[in-house]
Parts: C-alpha cells; sequence; structure tokens
C-alpha cells in the first residue's frame, strides 16, 4: 500500500547481546562467546502506521571450535594440491 513501515527489535530469550539498531529492517549484534550451541531469541515487530505484527526469530550461536572442525572442510585445497602433483609428475615424464 506504499505505508512507510517502522521496525522494532527486541531480544526475548538467550545470553543478553548490544542490538546495533533495534529500529532497523535487519538484525544486527555482535554473537557472544560461547562453549556450546546457545539459542538467541528476537522479536521483529513491523507497524505500518495503522497495524503491526510480530514475529519471533531463533539465532542458535556455535562455538569456533566446532566451526573450524568440520569434517568436510578443506578438501578443495587437497584436490588443488593432488592435481598440482599430478601436473608437475606429468611434466617430468614429457621431459
Amino acid at each position: 500500500e506504499g505505508d512507510e513501515l517502522s521496525y522494532t527489535w527486541e531480544q526475548i530469550d538467550g545470553l543478553s547481546v548490544d542490538i546495533g539498531t533495534a529500529s532497523s529492517d535487519t538484525l544486527s549484534f555482535t554473537a557472544p562467546e560461547v562453549v556450546e550451541g546457545t539459542d538467541l531469541r528476537f522479536k521483529l515487530t513491523v507497524h505500518d502506521g495503522r497495524a503491526s505484527t510480530s514475529e519471533e526469530v531463533k539465532v542458535t550461536v556455535t562455538p569456533e571450535s566446532v566451526i573450524d572442525t568440520d569434517p568436510r572442510g578443506g578438501s578443495f585445497g587437497w584436490l588443488l594440491s593432488l592435481v598440482a602433483l599430478i601436473g608437475l609428475g606429468r611434466r617430468k615424464l614429457s621431459k
């Protein structure tokens, strides 16, 4: 309808974080350091001057060590190394 929208973010559960701009259409905060997966819950309310609606959002913060130990990570680097070794082997064989 072309109405100007206003936004309000509020944290409703989890470790307390500083929400950057609570009146933005985008949620922004610095994730706390955690030792295990931790849920943070926020509520966004959007108002168009006449009516408003709210929606809850759950964000799960994971420890860095969990992110770094993904067993699938790094396989592309190994593939590049293997291709380079094969290329060097072929170069030596053709000389």
